[in-house]
């Protein structure tokens, strides 16, 4: 069993810490801080450790020590949450990812070797992942995962560079098997040398192991079973097979959801704006590298301010089309808060985004990024107007079916994309422009072959028509008569819809000029035989 397997964990010693610490930009500063458990230090800053501060001392002697300590409870529930958040993020590395306690991530890696091109840079690149972040670790490979627990736990990780030497030189073997039989083969001294007390820390089986003088893990794997069981038990018994790999130890991996989320602490409560500026970049630039590794794409981002004593605000960051750019995620956000009414504090920062989309980006010619450099694209435009003035300041027009001048075009939200979670594509609701919406109009012209369509249309069109003067075969206009240029085009107005207040009567539209040179777009009623100007031409 330890030879079909490879596992590496990441042990995370200062989660609960170092995920407070993460809003503030020098990591903490250079105050002393700490988190407390009944009545002790649990977590410590290098700044607390400097100051001769140790994990397990009691909270008073520390503050007697230490004045200007800056401790707060320890708080297990969001440490679950964070290394579940972590775990999601672990999940580009390999698909099957467990947690373990309350500060380790287990990935089962033996499946990947090959598509990274080994373990050893996985465990890199999963260390280098995590301290960008803003979080120590300890990681090791492992045939099982209780023994890659216990050499991360025990900071004795095996030496990538002597692993990568000691593979199996066999070529009728695949990258897996080496990889799983070089880990096997160097971490075998080091496991039996580990202290009983990395797999038993405490209880009865840690006591009776200290009296029995077994120290170490390789002493109790010398002991026959039977005996083992019958002093040990059949609970620790099963816990040494699973450690050796003698029997399998199952693990439900995590679900991966679709979604994102981050809620970041604040060491302090932020009572001014730029006080929010530098978690809202790292939790923007944590989603924009979330959704890359996922090949996804966001338009919309939804902001929770909290406060314990102000209670929560919600913002909601709306863009023109999906995009994963940390820069625009962040400076749509800032321009959104910068117009809002926040509350009097903020101490917790939350980004939620749920709206997501495939990353299927238009093709770009050979200039596209050359253009990119001087002229901002109009979906960059769009999203700070909504970011500016809201969701509803901007609109786009499209043309409808319909011979009503009044019913010809609407107006819609501008959309440069299809919607997220697979949506259909746009119909009446939403504008779309590019090359392919372009193609698609070129297209649907030749189809639509109505005469009104060809008939001149003026590019002013009044909200409601005026009454003109005269009668009969003379329209006038401010007292003098028009001339009539072209018509009559006859229009029948609304027999077939059935919303409307009452069907009208059909009207006979000419174009008209004016006496002192203006073009005219007007109509005479058939049933009353009036006059009315409805329209003027640029």
């Amino acid at each position: 069993m330890a030879r079909e397997t490879l596992w590496l964990c990441l042990h995370l010693p200062r989660l609960g810490l170092e995920h407070w610490l993460k809003s503030d930009p020098e990591g903490g500063g250079a105050l002393p801080r700490a988190l407390s458990e009944e009545g002790r230090l649990c977590q410590l800053n290098t700044h607390a450790q400097a100051r001769g501060l140790k994990p397990q001392m009691a909270l008073s002697t520390a503050l007697s020590i230490c004045q200007d300590l800056n401790v707060r409870p320890r708080m297990p529930r969001e440490e679950q949450q964070t290394l579940r958040l972590l775990g999601d993020w672990a999940t580009v590395f390999s698909p099957d990812v467990s947690l373990s306690g309350s500060s380790n991530l287990l990935l089962q890696i033996a499946d990947s070797v090959k598509l990274f091109g080994g373990a050893d840079r996985i465990q890199s690149a999963a260390v280098a992942g995590l301290q960008a972040q803003g979080y120590s670790v300890s990681a090791s490979l492992g045939p099982t995962p209780l023994s890659a627990q216990a050499l991360a736990e025990a900071g004795q990780a095996l030496s990538l560079e002597a692993l990568r030497q000691a593979l199996p030189d066999d070529p009728t073997l695949s990258p897996k098997a080496r990889w799983c039989q070089g880990v096997a083969t160097q971490a075998a001294p080091l496991l039996e040398r580990l202290p009983t007390a990395s797999l038993f820390p405490r209880g009865t089986t840690a006591k009776l192991l200290e009296d029995l003088g077994l120290h170490h893990l390789g002493a109790l794997r010398a002991l026959p079973r039977a005996a083992l069981q019958a002093r040990l038990g059949r609970e620790a018994r099963d816990q040494l097979e699973k450690f050796w790999g003698t029997k399998p130890d199952l693990r439900p991996a995590l679900k991966a959801r679709r979604a994102f989320y981050r809620d970041q602490l604040f060491l302090e409560d932020a009572v001014h704006r730029g006080g929010l500026r530098f978690p809202l970049r790292r939790l923007c630039g944590e989603l924009a590298q979330w959704l890359r590794d996922r090949q996804l794409r966001t338009d919309r981002l939804s902001w929770r301010l909290q406060h314990r004593d102000h209670g929560s605000q919600t913002l909601r960051v709306v863009l023109a089309e999906p995009q994963g750019s940390a820069e625009a995620f962040y400076e749509l956000s800032w321009l959104q808060l910068s117009r809002a009414e926040l509350l009097p504090a903020v101490d917790r920062l939350t980004l939620r985004v749920t709206a997501l989309s495939p990353c299927e980006g238009p093709g770009e010619d050979l200039f596209q990024r050359a253009k990119r450099g001087t002229q901002e694209t109009p979906q960059t435009l769009l999203s700070r107007l909504f970011a500016r003035l809201g969701e509803g300041s901007c609109s786009g027009l499209r043309t409808q079916d319909d011979p009503r001048p009044e019913h010809s075009t609407a107006t819609l939200r501008p959309r440069f994309a299809p919607s997220p979670r697979g949506a259909k594509a746009p119909t009446g609701g939403e504008l779309r422009v590019g090359a392919r919406a372009r193609e698609e109009a070129l297209e649907a012209a030749p189809q639509e072959g109505a005469g009104w369509r060809r008939s001149p249309r003026p590019l002013w069109l009044l909200p409601r028509p005026q009454r003109l003067s005269g009668a009969g075969a003379q329209p006038r206009y401010r007292g003098k008569a028009l001339q009539l240029r072209q018509g009559p085009e006859r229009l029948c107005y609304g027999w077939w819809d059935h919303t409307a207040e009452g069907p009208g009567t059909p009207r006979d539209y000419w174009v008209a000029q004016a006496p002192q040179g203006p073009w005219l777009w007007i109509f005479q009623d058939s049933a009353s035989e009036a006059w009315y100007l409805h329209g003027l031409f640029a």
